[in-house]
């Protein structure tokens, strides 16, 4: 697995950018500001409208919007601020909540309201800068003697040390690499791909749900693989259940017999040797089909229909 990282750090917080498989803790979407672009950007098959269901589809609860070029526009209050209800509509029937979005105006060639606020250019917007919405999203976090839960086996475990870059730490958060030494277990009955959570909330092995998916490729009825962060099962789509919007969510079709590219749809999929993939009931929990080697789709868990043993 090809994993690319970088990082940047201030004076109160280390930030690690990570370009892999797995369940990012927030997204960030940057727009551009200038005349036109902003309004093709968000038409009917605008790339802004694609790059903000993508994170969704896959998990993503907190998405932070830059605003940006607001130079090229000549700092016009007009062209960000009252775009914001327009811009939080759509991130609404996108399912972000209103709670877990930001929209924060700035100039990436000046560097306006990027680290240090620019009120001389930018007098009526009064939140914070960028790095200072970066630094508010607060990741999930380990420390040392925590209590583990391991799945499947469901053998229970204590966060003996963590190594961060092959340095013992007492905590961690998400994003970072880490190396856990982990004491009260039995290694027998851990295989690659298992899950470590906490006890108080478990996950339950399922074999059959539905998915909210954004389709990359056709999807019929067919033999897949599933995967769930580094879980991975033989599995198939059993059925199509509905065709969506991708702007309001609602149905466009009941059971279709296709889903053609680049469409928001519902689909049910199961695994075919029963063992089972360890998926949070909730919708939150990604997951992502691939079919010959290519990723087809990607979604979250919707309703779960049936639980592995």
């Amino acid at each position: 697995m090809d994993i690319a990282t970088n990082h940047f750090s201030t004076a109160s917080t280390n930030f690690i950018i990570l370009d892999a498989p797995g369940h990012p803790d927030f997204a960030v979407l940057v727009l551009d500001a200038s005349t036109g672009a902003f309004e093709s950007g968000f038409q009917n098959n605008g790339r802004i409208r694609e790059h903000a269901l993508l994170p969704r589809a896959i998990g993503v609860v907190r998405v932070i919007v830059a605003v940006n070029k607001v130079d090229v526009v000549n700092w016009n209050h007009n062209r960000c601020i009252e775009r914001t209800p327009q811009m939080g509509h759509f991130f609404s029937n996108a399912g972000f909540s209103s709670n877990l979005r930001s929209f924060v105006p700035c100039s990436g060639p000046t560097g306006a309201n990027i680290v240090h606020d620019a009120r001389d250019k930018l007098p009526w917007y009064s939140g914070p800068t960028f790095l200072q919405t970066l630094e508010s999203s607060k990741p999930r976090s380990l420390q040392i003697a925590a209590a583990l839960l391991t799945l499947p086996s469901r053998e229970y475990a204590t966060a003996k040390d963590i190594e961060i870059n092959e340095w013992s730490s007492e905590w961690a958060v998400a994003g970072h690499n880490v190396t856990l030494h982990l004491s009260g277990l039995d290694i027998i009955h851990q295989k690659p791909g298992d899950v470590i959570r906490s006890p108080d909330s478990p996950i339950v092995p399922l074999n059959c749900f539905d998915l909210k998916i954004l389709s990359f490729e056709t999807i019929t009825p067919m033999l897949v693989g599933i995967y769930r962060g580094p879980s991975n099962a033989n599995g198939r789509v059993v059925s199509l259940l509905e065709s969506m919007d991708k702007a309001t969510g609602k149905t466009l079709k009941k059971e279709p017999r296709h889903i053609a590219p680049c469409m928001l749809a519902r689909v049910r999929v199961e695994d075919t040797l029963g063992a089972g993939i360890p998926v949070e009931k909730r919708e939150q929990s990604c997951a992502i089909i691939r079919l010959g080697g290519k990723t087809v789709a990607a979604g979250v868990v919707g309703y779960t229909t049936a639980l592995g043993n």
